[in-house]
């Protein structure tokens, strides 16, 4: 049990005919945090990784194979050509590489601990560095209320007494009193130790300190049991629950926004890896010589394809001089946003349209490298820049059937997330009603 955890009751849900059941009430994804003690895990966060930050974090837990040999650069190198014939054995494999709902298959459910019962809805909390969104969320993924504020910049302090403000309007607005709520999840834009419940080193939290017990301090605010995860680990959760992954045992998801996350589900569960750094696929190399990233690495995806990099990308044509459209949405080059460019780019600017493109390929070659190492059944796409439909998914597909390696991708859907910009709140709403597959 999380030591910021206040002990719950285990209560059995009736089922309609009133006969106890061992597991959850919906179907499915009861095991997607897998058994056992969650691990510490990193961020994934809007803005991406503060340099500093993933620093300490790694000086802190360094992954194994730091420990054992003493460590080694990230590698990337460019794929060789192939044969005519391989190329069309990855274009027959990608044939089946398709849009599409998830499968009918659901996840078996585990026995365990429950919540306190059917009805009982959980405080969900989604944390960035401008916003801070809390909902109440019951046991089928749906939101029954919900507020955003600005996120207070006074510190975490502030921060839990906001959350305590707004998650007792919530319950006022239901009806609801304390005692009905099956617990707390917060989905927190930085790198987070799960099982301690302690944020380090935020980038876009003001006042926070190297290692914050958040936590704890909530649950000490709330007098309520909190799970507390990373941010896109949590929208993987919400998804896969009841997204477009429903029902999917092995899925990627990836957001591309500000930044660049990411986060498995491999056999039910949420993947974390060996030190709780898992999913960190804005931080995968895509070419060694590419441009620096903030996490301290040159050509990292984030730093090519993000909604940031796109965005810089433009500026630095429009100050070249080159000819684009951009000049007519922008007074000034420092005004040109991701959104902007997409705006150009459908309205015809070749410029724009390329930026796209290039983004686009780049994500796809690390997702076919994905599809080789994971064989996922499902690649889920979200954040503010897979808005742009099209623009971004035809040369995401297109490099993927390019590079992939044919029987992996066979029978994989590329799909767009469904939960839009509750995601957050309904992976936290997860962490609640799935919490270590039974385990609280």
């Amino acid at each position: 049990m999380p030591l910021y955890s206040k002990m719950i009751p285990t209560t059995k849900i009736a089922t309609t005919n009133n006969k106890p059941m061992s597991h959850p009430p919906f179907p499915g994804t009861a095991s997607l945090l897998g058994a056992g003690p969650p691990a510490a895990l990193p961020r994934r966060l809007a803005g991406g990784t503060n340099s500093d930050a993933l620093e300490r974090f790694y000086l802190r837990h360094p992954p194994l194979h730091l420990r054992l040999a003493g460590g080694g650069a990230p590698y990337s190198a460019e794929p060789q050509p192939c044969s005519q014939m391989a190329m069309e054995q990855r274009g027959a494999a990608m044939a089946t590489v398709r849009s599409g709902g998830p499968d009918d298959a659901v996840l078996p459910a585990r026995s365990g601990p429950e919540p306190l019962s059917a009805d009982a809805p959980a405080l969900a909390v989604d944390l960035g560095g401008t916003k801070l969104l809390v909902g109440i969320v019951d046991h089928g993924g749906r939101v029954l209320a919900e507020d955003r504020i600005a996120t207070p910049r006074e510190g975490p302090e502030s921060v839990a007494r906001a959350i305590r403000d707004l998650a007792r309007e919530l319950r006022a607005s239901l009806s609801l009193d304390a005692a009905t709520l099956a617990g707390v999840g917060v989905a927190v834009a930085g790198p987070t130790d799960h099982d301690r419940g302690v944020v380090y080193d935020p980038p876009n939290l003001n006042g926070w300190r190297d290692e914050t017990p958040f936590g704890p301090l909530l649950a000490r605010e709330l007098k309520e049991t909190v799970h507390l995860e990373n941010d896109a680990n949590a929208a993987a959760l919400g998804e896969a629950w009841v997204g477009a992954g429903r029902g999917v045992r092995d899925l990627v998801y990836i957001t591309v926004s500000t930044g660049i996350g990411g986060g498995f589900i491999l056999g039910g569960r949420l993947y974390r890896g060996a030190n709780g750094t898992a999913g960190e696929v804005g931080h995968t190399i895509v070419d060694p010589d590419g441009p620096l990233c903030h996490c301290g690495n040159r050509g990292c995806l984030e730093a090519l394809a993000s909604g940031t990099a796109i965005a810089r990308q433009a500026r630095e044509a429009v100050a070249r001089g080159d000819r684009t459209e951009l000049h007519r949405l922008a007074d000034r080059p420092e005004e040109i946003t991701a959104a902007a460019v997409a705006e150009a780019a459908h309205a015809g600017d070749p410029l724009s349209a390329d930026l796209y493109r290039r983004a686009g390929a780049r994500i796809g070659l690390v997702l076919s490298n994905f599809m080789a190492l994971l064989n996922p059944a499902m690649i889920v796409v979200g954040g503010g820049v897979s808005k742009t439909g099209e623009l971004l998914f035809r040369p995401l597909r297109d490099a993927m059937a390019a590079r992939v390696y044919p029987r992996p991708a066979r029978g994989v859907k590329l799909v767009p997330a469904a939960l839009g910009d509750n995601v957050g709140i309904i992976g936290a709403a997860a962490l609640i009603y799935h919490h270590a597959g039974g385990q609280s």
